[in-house]
């Protein structure tokens, strides 16, 4: 991502307002495009147009959390070898190559989440007009998401900001003006169609901008690719899967111990908890665009001075340019953590009038929000890690998100004394941020001798 924070940083120096505005919501749309789609339009459906699922709001709202929810917790892992894949083609300047990678990875996920989706939608007997089209939704929006998670991967490496704006943009507010439409034409059923619609043509016109840029070449030669890149990167791909599950293991704990199941399907959800989380979620979004733009692209500029030093630098000079690293990385996790930390003081303070305008508990709100200020300092110091190839630091982290969070969830089965919800969430990403940060910068004082050690061999 950091070639996008190059381009935002342009864009300041440059002094043009209107440039660096263009660039920046581009940027959100990149880091966050899908969660923004997801919680505005749910934000925006039932403030303003809860006449139009009036009939099955709960089969709503249920279908489209568990797509986001699954086709994250599926595919976690495969997303980040993909990204590892991407990133080392772009790095060689292999455009089109990278472009057959992404043809590669559509391909299989499109039939992996047909037949899942497919399969679940089977079992949906909503109450509502139209049976098929509800069914028939579901699948599309799901298998929408899930293109969606791949495509946003490949297009951080295009220029082209005002057309994905454009794109996102224009897919919401059809999205929302199609459920405002069939909503009212054929009730909640028709309702989910005009969500997945504005879903499907985001998909599609991200993938038609994708392939304009770069046509795909050496598409199926991508298969012994991945195969050396699962073997040699497998830590990667367990990280993804172990982070995913721990972003969501609470909430579908929660779900089975103290959800309501949505009637006529396996669908299940713990409502004041559920919007709780999406919208604190919002609040990671500033942070998320402030490492694109300045953390990450600082720490990249010193890290790769420090490596070209490796080959040809004196002594004195590599330990000069890791101690820029060390001082870039430090440097990055406090003014991240300051930015982050204001934004998230605020909207706790904010939180009574947020919650009331919601329908909020105020208490599960600040809870949550304060998760999410340290799974942002994880996600930060995790992408550090991922920089230097510290992938067990990683990997126990994401471990320890897991473990924790699922052990505090489990405290809602019956005959258990119930911790407030939010609070496992909160303490597990609070447990994986200090240990990621702790063996971050354990390991960053000897990062010259580890490296040199993996280019020898020992």
């Amino acid at each position: 991502m950091a070639g996008i924070g190059f381009e935002l940083r342009k864009a300041i120096t440059r002094g043009g307002i209107g440039s660096f505005v263009k660039v920046a919501f581009s940027g959100i749309m990149i880091v966050a495009g899908p969660w923004l789609l997801s919680i505005v339009g749910i934000t925006t459906i039932q403030r303003f147009m809860s006449f139009a699922v009036k009939e099955a709001p709960e089969h709503f709202m249920g279908v489209i959390i568990y797509s986001y929810a699954w086709s994250m917790v599926l595919s976690g892992g495969l997303h980040f070898v993909y990204t590892r894949m991407m990133a080392d083609m772009l790095f060689s300047r292999k455009e089109r190559e990278a472009a057959g990678a992404l043809v590669f990875f559509l391909v299989p996920t499109f039939i992996a989440a047909l037949a899942i989706s497919s399969a679940f939608a089977a079992a949906l007997d909503a109450p509502v007009a139209d049976p098929l089209l509800f069914r028939a939704s579901a699948v599309v929006l799901f298998v929408s998401i899930n293109l969606i998670w791949l495509l946003m991967i490949f297009i951080s490496l295009l220029k082209w900001y005002v057309r994905i704006l454009v794109i996102y943009t224009t897919g919401l507010s059809v999205s929302l003006l199609l459920v405002y439409l069939l909503g009212r034409a054929a009730g909640t059923a028709g309702a989910l169609a005009g969500y997945a619609a504005g879903h499907l043509g985001i998909a599609l016109l991200l993938m038609l901008l994708s392939f304009i840029a770069h046509r795909p070449k050496e598409v199926w030669s991508n298969a012994r690719r991945f195969l050396t890149y699962m073997k040699r990167f497998f830590p990667l791909f367990a990280t993804g899967m172990l982070y995913s599950w721990a972003v969501w293991v609470d909430k579908i704990v929660y779900w089975i111990t103290l959800g309501e199941r949505a009637p006529g399907t396996f669908i299940s959800l713990f409502g004041r908890f559920d919007i709780a989380v999406y919208v604190a979620n919002l609040s990671m979004i500033p942070g998320l665009v402030y490492f694109v733009i300045d953390s990450e692209t600082s720490f990249y500029l010193a890290l790769r001075s420090f490596l070209v030093s490796l080959g040809r630098g004196t002594y004195a000079e590599i330990q000069r340019r890791k101690n820029t690293v060390m001082e870039k990385l430090t440097q990055g996790v406090i003014d991240q953590s300051f930015f982050q930390g204001v934004i998230s003081a605020a909207l706790i303070a904010l939180s009574p009038a947020l919650g009331g305008m919601l329908g909020l508990e105020t208490a599960t709100l600040r809870i949550v929000l304060v998760g999410v200020f340290f799974h942002l300092m994880f996600l930060t110091l995790m992408n550090f890690t991922f920089y230097l190839e510290y992938f067990r630091h990683a990997l126990a982290g994401s471990a320890l998100f897991f473990l924790v969070n699922l052990a505090g969830a489990l405290t809602s089965l019956p005959g258990l004394p119930l911790l407030p919800p939010g609070v496992s969430y909160l303490a597990g990403a609070a447990v994986a941020a200090v240990f990621t940060g702790k063996a971050l910068f354990v390991s960053g004082r000897r990062m010259d001798r580890i490296i040199l050690a993996k280019i020898s061999g020992v």
